[in-house]
Parts: structure tokens; C-alpha cells; sequence
């Protein structure tokens, strides 16, 4: 060998040990909870537990302490940036409700649960401000924040004996830990609280027992591995820049065990196996390979084999819209796709006006089956859509390609 070949060779085995040397400290339950595979940008605060009566919600706060700016991408697609909690991974909104999804050195930038509630609580707010769907442990928690290519920005642990439990208290970052902030309801946007401060030495996060013993703590409730689940949501039409996906909303006032549970593909003879949790009266997104978008039945499977839910479209949609249901089983198509939120029918009015006729709004042909109750199933509407079918569809989707013309002119 070459002594080229020998220092090239030398380069590579120096950064694939440094590398796994790396993997396998951040692994490490240990004092330092955090890491940053980003410059700069890391998990600087976290509101796990907040009390019922403050209002707020879960939030976590991110700090860009690097030189450079870093643009994070919101919405659904093959580069959005997505947040990981122990129900799942959860994309972020498309845009900021306020301030920029580009977080600046020495900027902060918050992910809520619910924006809207966190400002109620934080009046005074005026930074970087994005949605996304969050479920916060109390015991024990793990979160990631990734990036477009799936690698971890930042991650954080935390257990109970951190504090900041119930109490209008966050865990603050400094000093490569995580401790329990000064100031009811944290300090979203600003300085944390406990910098520059002579406090006590914190403690270290307590994972839990891999191995409970039963006379000490009792077994958890088994989850119900069957419950009212419903397919809410369909984005089968997407672009070069996004992918499909199905949203799953649970209709129980209670966590339901997915392990076990399905959704197929009748036509296209494909199986989407599910895992995880479904949180009581919230939702879950699927990523099916394809979906087919012309015409497809989808049918849910719970943990015991039963068919519970079932759907079947045939209409096509343009590029990126999704189907949403709305109240007694009415589906519309919409250019605005709510992923894990609550749905909202909406349509330019420009393309109502100019482009497609009124008989096509919402102009999709969706009939639902309730398994359990197939006897109570209300025969699909006779409107023009049903009737004319193919013809419907030809049009819609002449009239989109006419749309899209008109936009890029």
C-alpha cells in the first residue's frame, strides 16, 4: 500500500472510531442530557408538567448559541423537520405563528403544544413562536429534535426527581444539565434563570427500572387494544417534495395500545402496520410507500383482527391537497392539510371563482363504513358526483391543470 493510500486509510479509521466513540457517549444516561449534531442549536428549556389551572400547555424552547443561523423547515415533505416524543414523531407547523422558522444566533424559538394557549400565558411574547403536537411524561421523558435528513439536532432526558413537577417551574439548561428554573413559568425567550447563579448541585435524571419488581411497583394498566378509531385525514396526491400519509384520530376518552393494529390497502393489496400509542381523543400519521390517486378503499384493523373503520375513495385531488372528514361522515377535499390537528375545509377564493365550477366544491367521492354497524350505513348521497363519476373526475382534473397554468403565469 501506498504511503497516500496509508494516510488516507489512517483519516478514516481516526473519524469512524472518533464517530462511534461519539454514538456511544451520547447514549449514556449521564449529567449531560443534551447534544447538538447542529452548530449552536440546542433544547434549552423544557415546561413537562404544567399545572391544569395555568393554561399553558408543553413547550420546549430552543437556543441557537452558535455563529450561524439555521433554517429549520416546517410542514410535510421529505425535508421538513420533525419533533419525537414517546408517542411518535410529529411534524411541525408550515410557518411560524410568530416571528421566522429561521432562528438567528443567540435567538430563541418555541414549540408548543398549543400556541395559541401558550401566549395566553405568555402575553408578553414576542419571539419565535411554531405548532406542533407534543405529549410530555411526567416520570421520565425523552425528546429529539431532527432534522430534514433524520439526524438529531438535539435531545434531552429528564426524570421526576428533576423537579419542575406541577409547580409553574421549567428545567433550565446550563452547564451541560438540566435544572429546575427561579421563575414561575419559565423564561420563553430570554435568559434562562439559573444562569449566573450559585445554586446546590442538581441531580442527575433516574431512568426507570428496565426490570420493575411487582412487590414494589405495580404493573401499568394494559392499554385497550381495540376502541372507536377513525380514519380522519388523507393527503394520497403528494408532490415531488412531500409524501402520503394517513391521519388515524382516536374517538375514546382513552390511550389506545396501536401494537398489533393495520391499515390495508384493499386494491392496491398493501398492509400499513401500525405500532405505539394513539393518545386519547388525538391523532396519529401514518406513512404508507404510496397510495394510489385515483381510487383506493383503506380499512382499519384493530388489535384483535377486527375491521373498525373503513373508507374508499375515487375521485382524484390536486397535487398536495388532502380529503378531510368533517361532522356525520362528510368528507371535502382542501388546500390546507391539518396533519394531527383539527381539520379545516378550505379553498382559495380564486380557484372557486375563476377556476372550478361550483358543482366540483368539494368535488371528491367518499363513502364510510362503520364494520361494527354495518347495518346502520347510509347509502352515499345521489348528487352529481356519484351519477356522473368519470366524468366528474375528467373534469377536476382539467380544471386543476388549467390552475396551475393560470399560477405560474
Amino acid at each position: 500500500m501506498s504511503p497516500i493510500m496509508n494516510v488516507k486509510f489512517a483519516i478514516k479509521l481516526f473519524f469512524s472510531v472518533s464517530f462511534l466513540l461519539l454514538s456511544v457517549i451520547s447514549c449514556q444516561l449521564s449529567v449531560k442530557t443534551v447534544f447538538a449534531a447542529s452548530p449552536g442549536l440546542r433544547i434549552n428549556e423544557i415546561m413537562y408538567s404544567p399545572p391544569e389551572q395555568s393554561g399553558g400547555g408543553e413547550w420546549i424552547e430552543l437556543y441557537n448559541s452558535g455563529n450561524e443561523a439555521v433554517q429549520i423547515v416546517g410542514g410535510i415533505g421529505k425535508g421538513s423537520w420533525v419533533f419525537v416524543d414517546y408517542s411518535g414523531s410529529h411534524f411541525l407547523a408550515k410557518e411560524a405563528l410568530f416571528g421566522s422558522l429561521t432562528v438567528k444566533p443567540g435567538e430563541f424559538l418555541i414549540l408548543a403544544n398549543d400556541a395559541e394557549n401558550f401566549l395566553k400565558t405568555h402575553s408578553s411574547f414576542s419571539g419565535n413562536l411554531v405548532d406542533t403536537t407534543m405529549s410530555l411524561p411526567n416520570d421520565f421523558g425523552f425528546i429529539q429534535l431532527k432534522d430534514g435528513q433524520g439526524n438529531v439536532v438535539s435531545q434531552a432526558f429528564w426524570s421526576q426527581n428533576l423537579g419542575a413537577d406541577r409547580n409553574n417551574k421549567t428545567l433550565e439548561f446550563t452547564k451541560d444539565i438540566f435544572r429546575e428554573g427561579l421563575r414561575d413559568f419559565g423564561t420563553p425567550g430570554q435568559e434562562n434563570s439559573v444562569e449566573n447563579v450559585i445554586l446546590p448541585p442538581a441531580p442527575s435524571p433516574i431512568p426507570p427500572s428496565p426490570s420493575p419488581s411487582p412487590k414494589l411497583l405495580p404493573s401499568p394498566q394494559a392499554k385497550p387494544k381495540t376502541g372507536k378509531v377513525i380514519i380522519n385525514e388523507i393527503l394520497y396526491n403528494p408532490g415531488k417534495n412531500s409524501q402520503p400519509w394517513i391521519e388515524l384520530k382516536n374517538q375514546e376518552a382513552k390511550t389506545l395500545d396501536l401494537t398489533g393494529w393495520k391499515i390495508v390497502q384493499l386494491q392496491d393489496k398493501k398492509d400499513v402496520f401500525l405500532g405505539g400509542v394513539i393518545l386519547a381523543n388525538s391523532y396519529r400519521i401514518f406513512n404508507p410507500a404510496d397510495l394510489n390517486k385515483n381510487s383506493e378503499t383503506l380499512q382499519v384493523f384493530d388489535g384483535e383482527g377486527k375491521k373498525i373503520f373503513e373508507v374508499r375513495y375515487s375521485s382524484p385531488i390536486p397535487t398536495d391537497w388532502s380529503a378531510a372528514r368533517f361532522e356525520d361522515s362528510v368528507w371535502k377535499i382542501t388546500s390546507l392539510p391539518t396533519p394531527e390537528k383539527d381539520n379545516i375545509y378550505f379553498i382559495s377564493q380564486e380557484i372557486k371563482e375563476s377556476f372550478v365550477p361550483k358543482e366540483l366544491i368539494p368535488g371528491i367521492s367518499f363513502e364510510n363504513a362503520s364494520a361494527t354497524n354495518p347495518v346502520d350505513q347510509k347509502p352515499p348521497a345521489k348528487n352529481g358526483l356519484i351519477l356522473k363519476g368519470s366524468v366528474i373526475s375528467l373534469l377536476l382534473a382539467t380544471s386543476f391543470v388549467l390552475v396551475k397554468k393560470k399560477l405560474t403565469l
